[in-house]
């Protein structure tokens, strides 16, 4: 019979170990650039389309993975603080989502860029299309910077995983949202902080006590087992 408790366990691990490293690997293949001018948007998608297009995969792959890195996280934190994991999760899941929804519009983005004749018809079609995406962009931003932020005042408040991880995550927060805009070092620092504590909390989930992740019926198993011998 497969271990269901162990899977789930792998699964946050993995969830909150690969939402750092894709984020680190989208950040440091190509940093967008254009600032939402339609014009500068496509003259930056034409200078690098492969780069654009494999930083925009990983971001979106980022995103669910960010939602897998929510829930583990709120598994951790749901006993001791029931109200903060909930509130917390929700939060940084729906922005996990709609963040990986925001960045597939780069997809398409990618080959209007490489098709100059049409380059007119394209930058309507962009300018439309930035307000869906801008939509989903700030819903994605909201989202996860106060779901993330919950979340870890309950690690902090928990004590889950070495000390430092809640502290590294809000210079996280301060470096990718507030700073990595003004500078692209900052952004360099930031997912480099963000490996660092989301690597940690994936050992400490790693190394989590299997029971920790079994749901009731898993638990009582063993019991009922027991009863009937």
């Amino acid at each position: 019979m497969a271990d269901a408790a162990r899977f789930r366990r792998s699964t946050a691990a993995a969830g909150l170990a690969g939402s750092a490293v894709l984020a680190a690997a989208g950040t440091l293949v190509h940093h967008p650039a254009g600032g939402g001018v339609p014009a500068r948007v496509l003259d930056s998608l034409q200078r690098a389309p492969g780069a654009a297009e494999t930083s925009a995969v990983l971001f979106v792959l980022q995103g669910f993975a960010a939602i897998l890195a929510a829930l583990a996280i709120g598994h951790l934190l749901r006993e001791r603080f029931p109200l903060l994991s909930s509130v917390g999760t929700c939060l940084a899941a729906v922005g996990g989502f709609a963040e990986a929804v925001a960045t597939t519009f780069t997809l398409v983005f990618v080959p209007m860029a490489q098709d100059p004749a049409h380059r007119a018809a394209y930058l309507g079609v962009i300018t439309q299309a930035d307000r869906v995406q801008n939509l989903f962009g700030l819903v994605g931003l909201a989202g996860t910077v106060i779901g993330t932020l919950v979340l870890s005042i309950g690690l902090f408040r928990a004590s889950v995983g070495p000390r430092w991880v809640a502290p590294a995550i809000w210079v996280f927060l301060v470096l990718e949202f507030a700073g990595s805009g003004a500078a692209p070092a900052m952004g360099l620092a930031a997912v480099t902080v963000g490996v660092l504590a989301y690597a940690a909390l994936a050992v400490t989930v790693w190394t989590s006590p299997r029971a920790g992740w079994m749901t009731a019926t898993e638990a009582a198993a063993p019991d009922r087992a027991a009863a009937v011998a």
